[in-house]
């Protein structure tokens, strides 16, 4: 007896072979496990049926709990076969086909260097081609033609567009180059425009939000009943910790005990040897103080997630790596919404900052709040995760204007007038303050 796929009383053909349902969900099993075919237009070309029916034939195979579904009804993909999907797709585009960006392509990924930090990369010295009209076999004859290349290409970026920073093609130009063996020195990449500082360098040092500001968008927040931003508020406040950690928290790493209060937030930017989630960096430990633990504990009453601080787990990391995407893009806008109601009541530079990014503004203010309370550039860099002090003084944090009131105080006890001067000076105010009196 032929075994039915499905209720139109078909039988199953695989290859013109009649199958039982078991071995065509076997195959199908194998073809995802050890081919990693994940697609199911790609499954139904190597099976031979239509899409619909895979789809049909998927469904069956996830209630029996062969394969699984993300919440979208997507099969799950692992990050490895999502980063060689990746690595594929780039590397069949014509222009990194060329030698000299195959082999820049390829130092990179020897560096561990992320693919969509490649794929920016690739495109901006595209970029640079395609203005002049020039090949990248031509841009690195010798650093004397790369300079010339690279003016050129500037002189005619920042005509079209007076507005936009050149840092990350700078970048990318000096990463191009030095795969191909030509080099800068220490401070001389500057000399030709290719200078590895920010565009921005120490420009918004210093902003941070006020008491005053910190009270009313807390204020605000819980008014509206807007707990999610309150508490990645409070968090970011509290622990001066990234974005991308504030997102990847886990109740694991929390310590909610009164007499032993810390948690552990995980940044990616420092690359350490540890992993969260397949991505590298390092687990920093941190020791709020009680009122963050009281919010994080209110934030877990009324929430249901065993294991992420924001979402229930995903079952693998690829579907945890979008979560955090997603809360990112929930949360920062409505911190935005939160903070332009109070914007008035902050300094230009402040404002302006926060305006593009809110997020990393409670990080300033971390650091900003501690250096006007007297604690040293030191432990500040320590307890924010900074890797030097220099980043703390030049990036983040100003003289607080307690040290500037007490510098005052110094300057006026050292005595650099002379009695005439003084004597001259007083008389010449006199005299202006009668005249306004008969005026």
């Amino acid at each position: 007896m032929t075994v039915k796929c499905h209720s139109s009383g078909r039988p199953i053909r695989l290859f013109g072979r009649r199958i039982s349902k078991d071995e065509l969900h076997n195959y199908i099993k194998k073809l995802i496990d050890n081919e990693e075919i994940t697609q199911t237009c790609e499954l139904s070309k190597r099976i031979g049926k239509q899409p619909r029916q895979i789809r049909r034939i998927m469904i069956e195979m996830e209630s029996r709990g062969l394969i699984e579904f993300n919440q979208k009804g997507r099969l799950l993909k692992t990050i490895e076969k999502k980063n060689r999907d990746e690595y594929e797709f780039v590397s069949k585009k014509e222009f990194v086909k060329k030698p000299e960006i195959q082999k820049w392509f390829n130092d990179c990924i020897l560096r561990d260097v992320k693919i969509s930090n490649i794929r920016n990369m690739i495109n901006q010295v595209k970029d640079v081609c395609d203005t002049l009209k020039v090949t990248p076999a031509q841009m690195i004859i010798s650093k004397r033609v790369a300079v010339e290349i690279w003016k050129n290409y500037m002189i005619h970026f920042k005509l079209n567009h007076p507005n936009k920073t050149t840092g990350s093609r700078r970048v990318a130009m000096r990463n191009f180059l030095a795969s191909h063996d030509i080099i800068f020195a220490f401070g001389m990449g500057k000399q030709y425009g290719l200078g590895s500082e920010h565009d921005r360098y120490a420009t918004h040092a210093g902003v941070c939000l006020d008491i005053d500001s910190i009270t009313k968008m807390g204020s605000l927040m819980m008014h509206e009943r807007d707990f999610e931003s309150y508490v990645w508020f409070r968090i970011g406040l509290r622990t001066g910790a990234r974005s991308s950690a504030i997102s990847s928290m886990t109740w694991e790493r929390i310590n909610l005990d009164k007499d032993n209060f810390w948690l552990e937030q995980f940044e990616i930017k420092d690359k350490r040897g540890q992993t969260h989630m397949t991505q590298k960096g390092e687990w920093k430990k941190k020791y709020p103080p009680e009122d963050l633990r009281q919010v994080l504990l209110f934030w877990r009453s009324i929430t249901n997630n065993s294991k992420f601080v924001w979402f229930e787990d995903q079952k693998t990391d690829a579907e945890n790596l979008k979560e955090l995407t997603r809360i990112r893009n929930r949360v920062i806008p409505k911190l935005k919404e939160h903070f332009l109601k109070i914007e008035s009541k902050v300094d230009p530079n402040t404002r302006e900052y926060a305006k593009k990014r809110i997020g990393h503004l409670l990080r300033h203010t971390f650091a900003q709040l501690l250096k006007n309370s007297g604690v040293s550039s030191d432990k500040i860099a320590h307890a924010g995760g900074w890797k030097t002090t220099q980043i703390v003084d030049t990036w983040y944090t100003t003289i607080s204007e307690e040290e500037q009131k007490k510098m005052k105080l110094n300057l006026e006890n050292i005595e650099c007038i002379s009695d005439i001067e003084r004597e001259k000076i007083t008389e010449r105010n006199e005299c202006l303050n009668l005249q306004v009196i008969h005026n």
